[in-house]
């Protein structure tokens, strides 16, 4: 039976969007697209879904077109009539084996699918994707200029990540050569906010090679490109990651004295970020998941409710530069050092946050290679331990709040998507369990029938009191 979303409310249409068999019947029949060959999308997934920060959301929806290559399409909740600058496009096209050239609005669904170039909030990122227009604009910053940079009309554009209406990083290679050392990282935004990210990560850079004698550094920024609202950097070789647990806690041991490092380094005029301005963002969480499973967001709002209830006892245990987005794979492990990614989101805020984060993800983490719940407390007593021994000094009390606040908006995050679902009641429950809440109704939430137990005292123990 075909499923339409006129009988249904506005949140009905979302909890079927995040469906992947809804999501596949819109793919090959609803939005009336035209694929290429007419080929028919399948074994579609839910990638992921945000909240928007005024009102609806934007997802990603993954599918296979028969050729061995995965593809992305996003939608973004629009009821708006179809931009000027962006008129309805149902018939995309592979261009260097990228989905190009979507923009399908659908009013029954209250949404628009497009593929990143047709992106009407980023106007700009059509010319960052397509490699003959953007190859003139990188030609003088290629690592040889000489051999790479001199009559390179064309350059292979790969998005490493997309946000609609948000930004959008890509990486560029010359098209014409199989130079894997020969790449640039380009990240656009909405706004002109990429050109201070120039002086900042060339003030943060210094500042991280003098203190860590080069062990800690950031991306080395290249230049910007006004036309483009692309800040360029340089490519950092790393070493493959494996998904395994040695691989993990490798990186977990790395991140304590890179928290360490960008702890202590100084950057003027970083925005504030409060432990107010966390719950806030975990708030819109709680509001995704009322829409998608009313049921679900009823059992998990205690922990939000504890979470603001500590809210104003919360006392800062020092202000310094915080990451704001820190975890595991936002390191590069090379030869020559330790590179650290996505610095803007910089604030000045309190340690506990980023080491909060980094330890909600590394559960994550521990759940999908599969470690044991003893292997996955070895991980986060290590960070704690190597972060205290670096001179990092933390608060049990708000390294416990920032912690459960992050298990609780990845968790949130995570039970949009097909693939990690399964994970977000162990999560939710070492959320209850640090805040000492209520046992959830029903005594466990379980998705897809899983609900591993994490234990946080032998961490929290390596915290000082």
């Amino acid at each position: 039976m075909t499923t339409t979303p006129a009988t249904y409310s506005c949140c009905s249409s979302v909890r079927l969007l995040l469906d992947s068999a809804v999501a596949e019947q819109i793919l090959v029949e609803d939005a009336r697209i035209e694929w290429p060959e007419a080929r028919r999308p399948g074994n579609v997934c839910v990638e992921r879904a945000w909240p928007r920060r005024a009102s609806g959301f934007s997802f990603e929806w993954s599918f296979d077109l028969g050729n061995g290559t995965r593809h992305s399409v996003f939608g973004v909740s629009d009821d708006t009539p179809a931009s000027p600058h962006q008129p309805c496009a149902a018939r995309p096209f592979l261009k260097s084996g990228h989905l190009r050239g979507l923009h399908v609005l659908l009013p029954s669904w209250g949404i628009r699918l497009q593929s990143p170039d047709r992106d009407p909030d980023l106007p700009h990122l059509a010319q960052c994707l397509d490699g003959e227009a953007v190859a003139d604009s990188l030609a003088s910053y290629w690592p040889d200029q000489a051999q790479n940079g001199r009559n390179c009309r064309f350059v292979d554009c790969r998005t490493l990540s997309y946000r609609p209406a948000r930004r959008a990083t890509i990486a560029y290679q010359p098209g014409d050569r199989d130079d894997a050392t020969a790449k640039i990282i380009g990240k656009t935004f909405r706004d002109d906010r990429g050109l201070g990210l120039v002086a900042l990560h060339a003030d943060l850079n210094e500042q991280l090679v003098a203190a860590t004698r080069g062990r800690v550094q950031t991306a080395r920024p290249l230049g910007y490109l006004p036309e483009h609202r692309t800040v360029l950097f340089a490519w950092n070789e790393s070493q493959p990651l494996r998904a395994d647990l040695a691989s993990l806690m490798s990186l977990a041991v790395a991140s304590a004295p890179v928290l360490n490092a960008l702890h202590d380094v100084r950057v003027e005029g970083l925005p504030g970020f409060s432990f107010a301005d966390e719950i806030a963002v975990t708030q819109r969480w709680q509001r995704m998941l009322e829409i998608v499973d009313p049921v679900v967001a009823a059992k998990v709002a205690r922990v939000l409710a504890a979470l603001n209830k500590a809210a104003p006892s919360v006392r800062l245990s020092r202000l310094c530069t915080v990451h704001r987005d820190f975890y595991e794979r936002q390191l590069l492990l090379g030869d020559d050092g330790t590179t650290i990614l996505d610095l803007d989101t910089l604030a000045w805020g309190d340690p506990c946050l980023d080491v909060g984060n980094l330890l909600a993800h590394l559960c994550l983490a521990g759940l999908c290679v599969d470690a044991s719940t003893q292997e996955i407390s070895t991980l986060t007593q290590a960070v704690v331990r190597r972060y205290r021994e670096g001179g990092g000094a933390l608060n049990r009390e708000v390294v416990t709040l920032y912690w459960a606040s992050a298990l609780f908006r990845i968790g949130a995050v995570h039970f949009q998507r097909s693939s990690t679902k399964q994970f977000t009641p162990a999560l939710w429950d070492l959320a209850r369990r640090l805040l000492a809440c209520d046992r959830f109704d029903g005594d466990e939430l379980v998705v897809n029938g899983r609900c591993a137990r994490l234990d946080p005292e032998h961490t929290l123990e390596a915290v000082a009191p």
